[in-house]
């Protein structure tokens, strides 16, 4: 009789030891990866931010070589009659602002009803005593590229609460709506905030060098979000009308800035704190990250050439609107440095590099 041998296989399963063991390698390996996985991601963003920031910049300076080489600011003055576009398809209404800072403000609203997408044409008729300047600077760089709002390149990839509410706005069925449903917006300004920035252009791109002896000047009120700004009795103290050919120090003056470093260290930093690492674009075209403390101080320069006061304020963490808490969740400190924000002598100082320089 053949014996006919029989293949038999057997299979094995895993032990639980096994098991356990595959499963501690794998969160061991997860654990290495994970933190250079952020930190990627982190300096992918980092790039973004840094590529926003030099596209303004080289815009600022396209502006310039278009109009006679003006920094890019609010032109609309009191006194004169503009169209202000006030309904949908273009429609305009005539306006003759009663001053140059209601001037402005009625040149903002333009832009913004103008450029919306989604048209939103019912936005921010409540203008009050509304200075754009500080926050919406940039309306005039998109004007001038033609580019519809929101619009990505204004907005930091880590500006978490701008990014929701562009989205939500460009999604929305009811812009306006939503955008006067946002908090804070019984002042009849915030309403405009879905269209602000994460970088400001500094206060020196559309200030006079020094405050005038009448008492024109543009000053920080009691925080990093509010300002007060006084025309003077002779109403000659005048904001925008400087030209790029005004800054003496290209290389070692900030033009424009984060107020929050969002993408360098574990937590996010208001500007004021001197440890925070803020991410800036220089007159020259650089964009640098600086460390808060290795800036000047900032100060008020008064008419005579002299530092009148520091530019002095209390840091204001209003989360609501994207503004961190303070970094160890003391108290705040009184009287933080506006430091780039608020440089001495203006497009004649200096920021960086050197002691501050004080306008003769």
């Amino acid at each position: 009789m053949a014996r006919h041998a029989s293949n038999r296989s057997v299979c094995r399963a895993f032990t639980l030891i096994e098991l356990l063991v595959v499963i501690a390698i794998i969160a061991l390996l997860v654990s290495i990866l994970l933190p250079s996985l952020g930190e990627a991601r982190r300096s992918a963003r980092q790039a973004i931010n840094i590529s926003n920031q030099k596209n303004l910049v080289t815009a600022t300076y396209n502006y310039g070589g278009d109009f006679k080489d003006k920094i890019a600011s609010f032109t609309w003055q009191g006194g004169r009659t503009y169209r202000l576009t006030s309904g949908p398809n273009g429609a305009t209404t005539p306006v003759t602002p009663g001053s140059d800072l209601l001037a402005a403000a009625n040149q903002a609203l333009d832009i913004i009803r103008r450029r919306a997408a989604p048209e939103n044409t019912g936005i921010a008729t409540n203008l009050g005593n509304w200075i754009p300047h500080p926050t919406y600077s940039h309306l005039v760089v998109m004007d001038f590229l033609s580019a519809r709002m929101p619009e990505p390149m204004l907005v930091s990839p880590e500006d978490k609460f701008r990014q929701n509410m562009a989205e939500t706005l460009r999604t929305s069925q009811n812009p306006t709506a939503y955008c006067m449903g946002l908090p804070g917006t019984n002042d009849g300004i915030r309403e405009t905030w879905p269209y602000s920035s994460s970088y400001q252009w500094v206060p020196a791109s559309y200030t006079p060098d020094r405050e005038a002896p009448d008492g024109g000047s543009l000053r920080q009120q009691d925080n990093q979000i509010y300002y007060i700004y006084n025309a003077g009795t002779s109403n000659r103290y005048k904001l925008g009308r400087r030209l790029l050919t005004d800054v003496r120090f290209p290389a070692q003056k900030v033009l424009l800035m984060e107020d929050v470093g969002r993408h360098v260290g574990k937590r996010e930093m208001p500007f004021l704190h001197p440890n925070a690492l803020i991410t800036v674009g220089m007159f020259d075209g650089q964009v640098r990250v600086i460390r808060m403390s290795d800036t000047n101080e900032g100060g008020y320069t008064a008419f005579n050439g002299r530092r009148a006061s520091v530019a002095a304020m209390t840091y204001s963490p209003q989360t609501a609107w994207g503004y961190p808490l303070w970094p160890d969740g003391a108290q705040i400190p009184q009287d933080l440095y506006g430091r780039c924000r608020w440089t001495m002598s203006g497009l004649s100082g200096l920021d960086v590099g050197g002691s501050e320089v004080y306008v003769r």
